[in-house]
């Protein structure tokens, strides 16, 4: 799957450099890939806590599972109202953690140290943002409206990220000479020394919404839904993907109505940015019970 993802967004990218996609499309795949997968992929923790208990011969208890899952959600979007900086703060570390764990999964187990993974997890974040300045800043602003940064540290960043990239590029080709001259076994390292420069190169020369929807809507929720599938043990054929996306539909749909309850409250008709802003809190609060109980079953896998 990994790869038939990366052959995606590659020919995306092309495309979008052959024929320039209008923004209004980019953010209409935005919105897509959040309705079809972003969100989706969040909506089986009910099904993998069960799954986490009966690992450990445990009872279930679905009641308690619920208040746990709301009280997470209620106590986040409390702190998102009172304290938006420590707020963004804690939902950069989720992601963080949560994003790099996915990237290091393999049949359904976790593959690396925590401290590692988020630590390749905080990168990619960064590197989106760093790679799309102005519209990170733009939404920033919404999350953080006291928020400000001079035009020479925004040049310095988007230097950096260049040289990044270039660097990144030059390090892939030391590494494959290295590999193939003294004759390495290291076919693992290699797939993920590969698979990085291609997700960095993907985003780089997406726009900031075509990007953030391939990495989060695409790679992630696709690769997540694996992990799920494996963790459910259900095959991963037309019959096993059918059955996910059915025990997804009820709380996708509920969480959706939340997000949009939220945003109708929140919007007061500035731009697309702010919605944007607004989507990201609304994932965030469904984030932080959600990485709990994933995390919970790739330890379990493992």
């Amino acid at each position: 799957m990994r790869i038939k993802i990366l052959t995606f967004g590659i020919i995306f990218t092309i495309l979008n450099f052959l024929i320039a996609i209008p923004e209004e499309t980019q953010i209409i795949f935005f919105c897509i890939t959040i309705i079809l997968t972003g969100i989706p992929h969040g909506s089986l923790d009910l099904y993998l806590a069960k799954e986490n208990q009966t690992f450990h011969n445990r009872i279930f208890s679905q009641k308690k599972f619920y208040i746990n899952y709301l009280l997470n959600m209620i106590t986040f979007a409390i702190f998102w109202y009172l304290f938006p900086y420590f707020s963004v703060l804690i939902f950069l570390l989720i992601s963080a953690f949560h994003f790099g764990e996915i990237d290091f999964v393999n049949k359904g187990k976790a593959q690396a140290k925590w401290y590692f993974t988020s630590g390749y997890g905080l990168f990619i974040i960064m590197y989106i943002i760093g790679s799309h300045l102005e519209n990170s800043l733009q939404i920033l602003s919404y999350l953080l409206p006291d928020f400000k940064m001079s035009a020479h540290y925004m040049q310095i960043i988007n230097s950096a990220i260049n040289w990044l990239l270039i660097l990144g590029l030059f390090s892939v080709l030391v590494i494959h000479i290295t590999v193939i001259l003294k004759k390495y076994d290291a076919k693992l390292f290699l797939t993920f020394v590969n698979q990085t420069i291609c997700i960095l190169l993907i985003i780089k020369f997406l726009p900031f919404y075509l990007a953030f929807a391939f990495y989060f809507g695409v790679w992630h929720s696709l690769l997540s839904f694996e992990a799920i599938l494996q963790s459910l043990k259900l095959e991963n054929d037309r019959y096993g993907w059918k059955k996910l996306i059915l025990k997804a539909l009820p709380f996708s749909s509920i969480s959706l109505i939340g997000l949009s309850l939220m945003i109708f409250i929140g919007y007061n008709g500035q731009n697309v940015a702010q919605i944007v802003s607004l989507i990201f809190i609304g994932i965030s609060i469904l984030t932080l019970p959600h990485f709990q109980v994933f995390s919970k079953a790739l330890n379990n896998n493992h």
